[in-house]
């Protein structure tokens, strides 16, 4: 206990800074694209985690619920939690005010619960769709800069489009070769390579700061799963069967939701693939090099790890499912 306190402090002043650090960075974070080529903005990512954040936090109130329901429907009409008082609830009118006032706190346990879940995966999708943003502007890098060289942005859409055909337009060539695209090309790469940094070093700190807080969770996670699942063998009561089975499904889903989240942040990382179809290679030698630089440093895996243990991706996922089902087998064999 006296070890528990201090951590369970670390965490909360972690979690402080993370939501700080957010905060922070959603004011420097671009709201879209600014290639002029391409449009990509986060109205999705935003429309994504807004229903995420209804549906789960649904869930978890209407799982807090589901014992109580399974209770009434199974003819039991006892207070949801055996609770000292000081009066006596069952009589009339305590008993009804009593109840509805269960309910509540049971309610708002859930949304507690809900907030706590929702802060990786939330966080997880803003930075997966900055990093799709981010490769946006890296793969029209070049076009950029033929805007901002005076060429007409159609002319660039037109160039774009033809750009594996064999025949070009000779005065874009000219442009290119000129010192003003060159100044405006390196300009726009450097504004994309601080970009780049800056999300790198925020999953960083996302990865160090929430590393004891998603081991807790993943940890939660499946040893609910496997004391549900075990307790479906042993009970005979309906009602708890329902509880229970509704419990099991949350916390199943709630470690997918975790693991998943990891999985679309590392995807929408990965942007080398991006970057390759820029025609850096028809530009200078200087910005070519400067250019493939970026391609080697954009290969870093970025993951998130629970504890420095788990990585959070759809692999963990299923080992910690396969995991679970050879206990269960077991228990169940020595049942």
């Amino acid at each position: 206990m006296v070890t528990f306190v201090p951590t369970c402090e670390i965490v909360a002043k972690k979690m402080l800074v993370l939501c700080l650090g957010f905060i922070d960075f959603n004011q420097k974070c671009l709201d879209q694209t600014d290639n002029k080529i391409e449009k990509i903005t986060m109205e999705k990512s935003s429309k994504l985690s807004d229903k995420f954040v209804f549906y789960w936090t649904f869930n978890c109130i209407a799982s807090s619920l589901m014992p109580m329901i399974a209770s009434l429907l199974g003819g039991n009409k006892n207070l949801p939690m055996v609770v000292w008082y000081p009066y006596d609830p069952n009589k009339t009118p305590y008993f009804h005010l009593t109840y509805i006032w269960e309910i509540f706190c049971i309610s708002n346990l859930g949304l507690i619960y809900a907030v706590l879940d929702l802060v990786f995966p939330c966080i997880a999708i803003v930075l997966g769709q900055q990093f799709k943003i981010l490769a946006s502007n890296f793969k029209n890098n070049v076009y950029r800069a033929l805007v901002d060289s005076e060429v007409s942005e159609k002319i660039v859409q037109t160039f774009s489009k033809n750009l594996h055909n064999d025949s070009f337009n000779e005065e874009i060539f000219e442009i290119m070769n000129s010192a003003k695209f060159k100044k405006n090309n390196a300009r726009y790469l450097r504004k994309n390579v601080k970009h780049h940094q800056q999300l790198l070093q925020y999953c960083a700190d996302v990865s160090d700061i929430l590393s004891i807080f998603l081991m807790g969770k993943v940890s939660a996670a499946i040893f609910n799963t496997l004391f549900m699942a075990f307790s479906l063998i042993t009970t005979g009561n309906r009602a708890m069967i329902f509880g229970l089975g509704s419990y099991m499904v949350s916390t199943s889903i709630e470690l997918l939701i975790y693991t998943y989240s990891g999985q679309v942040l590392t995807q929408n990382a990965d942007i080398v693939g991006t970057l390759y179809e820029s025609p850096w290679y028809m530009c200078d030698v200087h910005f070519q090099r400067t250019f493939h630089i970026v391609q080697m440093r954009a290969s870093k895996i970025v993951n998130v790890k629970a504890g420095n243990y788990f990585t959070m991706s759809a692999s963990s996922y299923i080992t910690f499912m396969k995991s679970l089902g050879i206990v269960y087998s077991a228990l169940e064999g020595v049942n």
